[in-house]
């Protein structure tokens, strides 16, 4: 298992390093919510991005959330032609319905959207994106390990300048990930997949792997114990 993980991460950077890709995918967003007041902080590092997660359980079958993320490549050099990184922000704003369906099930529907702020290279313009993402988290009888299945669905657009005008391009892209945490306040993430374009043409490269470790933190709210005023007699 470990050989073949390390294959899949050895195998995915010579995929990013033969070139820099236009879109590179960041980590799923899995809030693992149970109840109103649920807050969720996790950080988690990709291959060649870093992403910073933050999420709420606003009722007991609402979730709000926010991504910041930091997508990167090297400059690299293939049989002596020169290929230029890739820097971008990326902001993402989240939301969604979940349901916890049985004492070790829950079940969540998400949606988001985001931009994307290219640094480098300079000829790319920035773009935006949204997703569709139903999670399905099977989790351990003390609750504190959290298998999730999370096939997300994304869309891209951006603009692309033809010679005499500019046009939308659209880029769809399926991106089935398994997400594990384990820990009961304080978490370690991991999360493997990848992602596959849905159209034949494909505008720019992109980046075909979903690898990130991380560490996060769940804040509970406070239970208050009602107390019920004794009888007079």
């Amino acid at each position: 298992m470990k050989i073949s993980l390390l294959a899949l991460v050895l195998f995915s950077s010579l995929v990013f390093n033969s070139c820099a890709p236009f879109y590179i995918p960041n980590a799923p967003m899995v809030f693992n919510h149970e109840e109103q007041g649920d807050a969720t902080i996790n950080f988690r590092q990709g291959t060649y991005s870093s992403n910073l997660q933050a999420g709420y359980a606003i009722t007991d079958n609402v979730n709000v959330g926010l991504i910041a993320n930091s997508l990167y490549t090297g400059e690299a050099t293939v049989a002596g032609n020169v290929y230029d990184g890739t820097d971008a922000k990326e902001i993402n704003l989240v939301g969604g319905y979940y349901n916890k369906i049985s004492a070790t099930n829950i079940f969540e529907l998400n949606v988001g959207i985001g931009a994307v702020k290219m640094n480098y290279p300079q000829n790319i313009s920035n773009y935006y994106n949204g997703f569709l993402q139903p999670t399905l988290t099977f989790a351990s009888l003390n609750n504190h390990t959290k298998l999730s299945v999370a096939p997300r669905l994304k869309g891209l657009v951006f603009g692309r300048f033809d010679g005499t005008k500019d046009t939308a391009v659209y880029q769809g892209f399926i991106e089935p990930i398994l997400s594990l945490s384990t820990g009961e306040r304080i978490h370690f993430l991991v999360q493997a997949g990848f992602s596959a374009r849905l159209q034949q043409e494909l505008i720019y490269d992109y980046s075909p792997f979903i690898f990130n470790i991380g560490v996060g933190y769940t804040f509970k709210p406070k239970k208050t114990d009602i107390i019920e005023p004794s009888a007079s007699f």
